[in-house]
């Protein structure tokens, strides 16, 4: 099954030798998402919830490179 890597253009580069995401067939595998601002590459200030709006907001930046929509996703959190 062909990979296809992830850049969204208006996201924050990806901190390291990492990938937004990576598409492979109908499945598109994102993680490791951190609360960089897009604008800034910066980490967000403020706490945790600021910094988990940010995350959302950086992985709707990346559905939306496919307009995957929020049915057609699912996502498991960990601490």
């Amino acid at each position: 099954m062909p990979k296809t890597i992830i850049h969204p253009a208006d996201a924050a580069p990806p901190v390291g030798p990492y990938h937004h995401a990576v598409r492979a067939g109908d499945f598109l595998f994102c993680s490791g998402q951190i609360p960089l601002a897009p604008d800034s590459g910066l980490l967000v200030a403020g706490g945790i919830w600021e910094q988990t709006e940010r995350v959302l907001e950086n992985i709707k930046i990346i559905l939306k490179i496919r307009t995957w929509t929020s049915a057609m996703w699912s996502k498991r959190l960990f601490s």
